[in-house]
């Protein structure tokens, strides 16, 4: 992949950012909250975990520039401690002295909060993407520490009576300088009908349901791959996306049930997606996949027999991870298809 116009990191860090503040402004993927620019304060206050999630997420982005276009999605690495080619890229640039090019492969690092403005309480519950070093890191601290901010998300006796954060946010300063943050005094959070309908409005920070893990691969196509190869890869997954439930004067299932269909649902656009991407990445004929699909499932059907007893009545947390490590498979044809991907973007370095 050719890439023209950074003349230095912080050239890309601008674009960057002016890319990730229009990306904001479409996508529900980012935080719908930011402090407003200048000398006084803003004052927010970071709501309590919610049922079995954190009060707070770690995540990161990528947003790669092609001469084409932007690319941003997931990555893998800041947020699940996975692989992610991105970073890999960044990384093989560093060791090679090629740090101007390694930036644009630098993750945008964010730490997540479910917050209330108090200076715009009627907002009610908003998301907020911090400054992972500048304010996400010092609130973890505070709150982990043996200080007397430790209250900063309220206390065990009463969760919604903690501290407030003040946020300076200067955006023209150097990066050092952009955020200053401290917290408040402790006050309660509004009046028990405020707090109950919070409550009802505040998403768990769940970073699977909010920023979903990429595919390696797919990863790898969006960062190197041509605009053809990103483009049907795209079109591929879209296609292969559940389509939206159609209400209906039906009588009420069971969680059960419902459950059933819905991996019944997944199961069918995963197996649409490997199908897709065989067919037209690699151009295979019907008759081809058709072989395949018969050797994988003859595999399968054998490896099923093969299961002893004794695994088959284990428990369904040990299920749930095999059945994790099937998902995210990827299809051999697909791995040859990012590999000359990858020796395409290196020979034209």
């Amino acid at each position: 992949m050719s890439k023209k116009g950074f003349t230095s990191p912080d050239k890309f860090r601008d674009e960057a950012k002016a890319q990730a503040e229009e990306f904001d402004r479409k996508s529900n993927l980012y935080s719908n909250w930011k402090p407003k620019k200048g000398e006084t304060p803003n004052c927010v206050r970071i709501l309590p975990a919610k049922d079995d999630a954190s009060f707070h997420l770690k995540v990161g982005k990528h947003f790669i520039r092609h001469e084409d276009g932007w690319e941003v999605f997931t990555c893998n690495y800041e947020t699940y401690g996975t692989a992610c080619p991105a970073c890999e890229e960044r990384q093989r640039l560093i060791k090679t002295n090629k740090k101007d090019a390694a930036a644009e492969f630098k993750p945008q690092v964010r730490g997540v909060f479910n917050i209330i403005d108090r200076a715009d309480e009627e907002a009610g519950v908003q998301r907020w993407e911090s400054p992972a070093s500048k304010v996400w890191r010092p609130v973890i601290e505070w709150f982990k520490g043996d200080t007397k901010f430790n209250n900063l998300v309220g206390t065990k006796k009463d969760p919604f009576e903690g501290r407030d954060l003040n946020i300076i946010f200067k955006p023209d300063e150097d990066p050092g300088a952009m955020y200053t943050v401290w917290p408040d005094e402790t006050s309660k959070l509004g009046t028990p009908e405020q707090i109950e309908k919070w409550l009802e409005e505040t998403e768990p920070l769940i970073a699977e349901v909010l920023y979903p893990p990429i595919d390696y691969d797919v990863a790898s196509v969006l960062t190197f791959g041509s605009p053809q190869d990103r483009m049907e890869v795209k079109r591929i997954l879209r296609e292969a996306a559940p389509e939206e439930d159609v209400e209906e004067d039906v009588e009420e299932e069971s969680e059960t049930v419902e459950e059933l269909k819905k991996q019944i649902a997944d199961e069918q656009a995963k197996r649409k997606v490997a199908e897709a991407r065989t067919a037209i990445l690699e151009k295979k004929t019907p008759e081809e996949i058709a072989i395949e699909k018969s050797a994988e499932a003859r595999a399968a059907k054998e490896e099923e027999d093969s299961v002893p007893e004794e695994v088959e009545k284990g428990t369904s947390t040990k299920k749930k991870t095999a059945k994790v490590k099937e998902d995210v498979s990827t299809p051999e044809n697909i791995t040859r298809k990012v590999a000359e991907i990858r020796a395409k973007h290196s020979r034209d370095k």
